[in-house]
């Protein structure tokens, strides 16, 4: 990942040209919403808030899980960028959070899933967890009352 020590008077067109050859697509695209927020709000302090979960997050997220780290799942959990996050990879996020035990976090992952991605069946099941669907009341087949045990049928 980048490293936090980019602002916006340091950073040249010729560095970020340098960059680009060593950046992952997934950290590019983080670079470039990055300097749209210092060019929109001239505010160098949110440059590193939020990074784009790409595979490598991922698997660093799988890993903190797998090991019960909460400091690095809290914080990986909380500098990605979910909103831009295509459909699987916000399933898998909320796997994970529910593996960890985060259901707090894994219903506020739900919510903007089943919005941008309302055909994605797994999320669609997975919701269910949080919000279940009211029980239906079934009817039985009417069967005539037992007065007792000399009731017999004749058949």
């Amino acid at each position: 990942m980048l490293a936090k020590t980019i602002d916006s008077d340091s950073i040249t067109a010729y560095t970020i040209w340098e960059l680009t050859k060593k950046l992952s697509p997934s950290d590019l695209q983080w670079l470039i919403r990055q300097l749209g927020n210092v060019s929109d709000k001239q505010d160098s302090e949110n440059l590193n808030s939020e990074i784009f979960p790409s595979p490598e997050v991922m698997a660093r997220l799988d890993i903190a899980v797998g090991n019960h780290d909460r400091h690095t799942y809290r914080g990986l959990m909380d500098q990605t960028d979910w909103h831009s996050a295509p459909a699987d990879v916000l399933d898998q996020a909320i796997g994970l959070a529910i593996s960890f035990g985060d259901m707090k976090r894994g219903k506020e992952l739900i919510e903007p899933g089943l919005s941008r991605f309302p055909e994605h069946k797994q999320i669609a099941r997975t919701s269910l967890l949080f919000n279940p669907r009211p029980a239906r009341v079934v009817k039985k087949a009417w069967r005539p009352p037992e007065t007792g045990s000399e009731t017999q049928w004749n058949g």
